[in-house]
This record gives C-alpha cells, structure tokens and sequence, in this order.
C-alpha cells in the first residue's frame, strides 16, 4: 500500500467524520424548536402512521392538501418508517435529512470520482462537507429538500449507465424519488431525463431496449403525478381509495412559474446566487452565504473549466461525462428563471453549483494554490460553525418558534381544573406546530377545524379544540378566561395575568 493512497484513504475518514458531526450533532437542539412545513411534514406522517389517514381524511395520498394547496409525500412517507421503529419526536423528524445529507455527500464524491480522479473527489467531497447551505439543509426536515438527494443520486447513476447501461434503471427511480419529493423540480427533471436517455441512445444504439424500459419504468413509477394533474386540472374526479389517494387541491399553483415580471425574478436570482444574501435564516446565516461569498470566484472558473472539458471530450468522440452536469445546470437556470425565485425553490440548482466551485478550485494547476484555497475555506467553515452552534438558535427563534412546545405543556398543564381556551397569537402558520407538538387526534382535528380563509391557497386556522389563533394579540379584547400564548413584546399588556416565559414566547394565565 503506497503512502499517496493512505493519506488519501485517511483524509476520506477525516472529511466523512466531518460531515457525521456537522449534520448530526445537535440535532434535535439546533434548531430548536421547529419550522411549520417540517411541523406538517412530521404531523402528516405521524397521523398516517397512527390513524391511517393524513390531515384531511385521504388514505395514502401522492400529495398532500395541507396547507391547501399542498406538500410533497416523499419526506413524510420516509418518516413513517422512522416512526415505526423511533418516537415521533422533532430528532427523529429530522433524523431522515441528516442522513440523506450524508449520503449526498458520499454520492458527490462517487460522482466526480467517476467523472474526474480522486483528487478531484477528494477536494469535492471536503466542499460539499462544509458548505453551509448543505449543513443548514441536512440539520432540518423541509420536506422539499429531499428532491437534491434524489436528484443527485439519479445523476450519479446516470453517469455509471454511461458505461453499464443497467444501471439507467435505478437513475430513473431516483429522479422519481426527487419528483414525489418537491413539484417544482417536474419539468426540469422531465426534460433532464429525455435529454440523457438521448444521448445514451446517440452513442450506443444497442441501448435502446434499456433506455426504452427505463423510460417505461419512469412513466410507470410517476402515473400517480400524472393522475394528479388530471385531477387538478378538472380532467377527471378526485381518487379516495382504500390503499392510494388522488386528492383535488383546494389551489392549484400552477400560475407560481412564468417569465412575466422577469426583472424581479432576476434580481431575485442576482441576490441568491450572486450576493448570497436577503434569504430566510432557514437557508443561510449572514456573512457566510449559502457557499461562502468568495466561491463566486470559482464558480465562475468552474464554468470555464467544464465548458472546456466537454468541449474535450466531444472533439475526442470520447464519452461526453460533463455533458449531464451541463444540462443540469442549463435546464434548471432556464425553468430557475421563471420561478418566484427563493433559497429554497431553487434548491435544485445548488449541488451544480458546487461542482461548479470544486472545478473552480482544481482550474489552478499549482498544488500550494490549491493548499491555500483549501485552507481559507477550512477557516471559514471552523468560524461558521462556531456562530451556528453558538448563535444560530437566536438568531431563528422566531422561524423555529423556539419555545412553543415547552409552553404549550405549561399551558395545558394550567387548564386542567379550569377549561380555559388556550389563544395563541404568532401568526397563521403556528397551528401546524401545535398539531405535531401536541400531536392532535387527526379526526379530532379534522373534525373541530375552523378556517378564516377557506378556501385558499394558505389556509389560516381560527382554532380548532381549545385552541385559537390570532395573528397578534387584540390589546382590546384581553379576556380574564384565556391562557394566552404570545411573545415576549407583549407582557406589558397581561399586568393581571401570571407570567412565565419559554424561549421567544411568554404563557399568560389568569390569576383568578
């Protein structure tokens, strides 16, 4: 065994431990509390795996209402599994991202092991380990982001099919798995998929009865979605069935993609992939961006370098490996456009950016300007870790509702001789987090359910059970036969209640 192989064999166990850490430590503390799409997620999971039945009665649905105009089933049907052998607590909720970070993190590597050399792999698989858009993402159960998994996985299978075509058949499954895992991601994995079946069947035309059968497969597996559009498009009924459900949403966000108000959109796309900044604290953290400010530098090197690379390998009639990057990012910038851009929606597009970046880097030939990249970006990754697992939890207290589960236990806890309603004022998507935390009977809640807006794209709920929801707290209409729930601003205005405070929230109780 040659020393060259055992510093790399040790700097893969260095980086992967890295990547364990940092997806997993913490990680039902940090976040603390909880975000209501990984609430929903969690409660419809912990509904159907308890009731059978998600949270509007439908038996095994392809996609969710929810909201109203629905969520992705990927994520919550992985958690049912999780449930079964775990509690349903926020940990295990989150357990199934971080493991599909990790995952990832090995698929990245494996993927330009394939396309490049080892070294190459190797300085990406230490990026991608400390980027902090992928940390952040791997730490918390959005439902949506499990479409990078599945979209990296069907492009790592792709590239093995390249040269054993077989293996074209687990690249479709995996870019289904992407598909039931985030809407947004259809037409761009659609025209993905047609586009690298054809250029398989362009270099060996031997291919065609896998490429035929693996196309067969992806229509097969997606006839669900397919089934959906049709309802949701007045073409057929709603399916209730005893073993899947189709069901018609209350919205339909079809009209969320178009080129008009392109300006916006691209001044949208500016802030998130240019200046990394203006996001939600739930996609990055202030001066670090989404892959650290500096690696704009490299990604745009990286675009040189894989334009020359293909340009390489198609003037040397050679397998054309980069070409599947290529359309990757071409077809998902053009789809990217036309979407109300955000760090989340877009989230499709960030692993070919930090191929892009890992190309940026390799472009420099000379191995102490490589050593000293590497170094500035280990520096930056040591300093975001020590303000996300110090700071990160004030700074997302409100995204995370932090402190709402603890004092929700004290306010039921406080209503047991008086059966007071419990009014709690933080906003129309605080009812989801109550759901999981409390984890309300789904007829129960089904059944009790008020809307203020129904029927909406976002549904608001007026309460169901003893609980109300206000947007803020009505200083006029303070009742002496409440527990309130509000946050911290508003003490002042409960002088004639007992006070006790959790996190960002206060529980208010009358002292009568």
């Amino acid at each position: 065994m040659s020393k060259k192989f055992n510093v790399a064999d040790i700097l893969f166990w260095v980086i992967l431990i890295t990547v364990f850490i940092s997806r997993f430590v913490y990680l039902g503390s940090i976040p603390g509390g909880i975000n209501q799409d990984e609430a929903f997620a969690g409660y419809e999971a912990w509904s159907m795996s308890k009731y059978g039945i998600d949270s509007w009665g439908y038996t095994n649905p392809i996609y969710f209402i929810s909201w109203g105009s629905g969520m992705n089933v990927f994520y919550s049907y992985l958690l049912r599994v999780f449930f079964y052998f775990l509690d349903a607590k926020t940990w295990v909720l989150r357990l199934p991202q971080a493991i599909l970070g990790v995952l990832s993190c090995y698929i990245f590597y494996r993927s330009l092991k394939i396309c490049y050399n080892k070294k190459t792999a190797l300085i990406g698989f230490l990026i991608i380990a400390i980027i902090p858009w992928h940390i952040v993402q791997s730490r918390w159960g959005l439902e949506s982001s499990a479409c990078t998994f599945g979209m990296l996985t069907g492009f790592y299978f792709y590239l093995k099919a390249l040269k054993k075509i077989k293996y074209l058949y687990l690249s479709v499954l995996f870019y289904s798995i992407a598909l039931y895992s985030y809407a947004i991601t259809w037409v761009p994995i659609f025209f993905i998929a047609l586009f690298s079946m054809g250029y398989l069947w362009y270099i060996n035309k031997s291919n065609f009865l896998h490429i035929l059968g693996s196309g067969c497969l992806f229509i097969i597996l997606n006839i669900p979605l397919l089934l959906l559009l049709l309802v949701n498009y007045g073409y057929i009924d709603e399916i209730r069935g005893t073993y899947i459900s189709v069901p018609k949403l209350l919205y339909w966000r079809s009209s969320e993609w178009g080129y008009d108000n392109l300006p916006i959109k691209l001044a949208a796309l500016y802030s998130i992939y240019i200046e990394q900044t203006d996001f939600f604290i739930y996609s990055y953290i202030t001066k670090f961006g989404l892959f650290y400010p500096f690696s704009l530098l490299f990604m745009i090197l990286g675009v040189i370098s894989l334009i020359q690379k293909l340009y390489y390998e198609l003037k040397n009639k050679k397998i054309a490996y980069n070409l599947p990057m290529v359309l990757w990012l071409i077809i998902g910038i053009i789809y990217g456009i036309g979407i109300y851009p955000s760090p989340t929606r877009l989230n499709f597009l960030y692993f070919p950016l930090v191929w892009l970046i890992v190309l940026g880097i390799t472009f420099f030939k000379k191995k102490i300007i490589i050593t000293s990249i590497i170094a500035i970006y280990l520096c930056s990754f040591i300093l975001f870790c020590y303000e996300y697992f110090n700071n990160y939890n004030k700074l997302a207290e409100q995204e995370f509702s932090i402190g709402l589960e603890e004092a929700l236990v004290f306010a039921n806890s406080k209503r047991e001789v008086k059966k007071y309603n419990i009014i709690i004022t933080d906003g129309h998507t605080i009812y989801p987090r109550v759901l999981w935390h409390q984890k309300i009977p789904v007829n129960d809640y089904i059944r009790h359910s008020v809307w203020r807006n129904y029927p909406q794209a976002y549904l608001e709920s007026a309460g169901f059970l003893h609980y109300r929801f206000e947007d803020g707290l009505n200083t006029e209409k303070i009742s002496n036969d409440c527990i309130y729930i509000t946050t911290k601003n508003n003490r002042y205005f409960l002088y004639n209640f007992n006070i006790e405070e959790f996190g960002r929230y206060i529980v208010a109780v009358p002292k009568n």
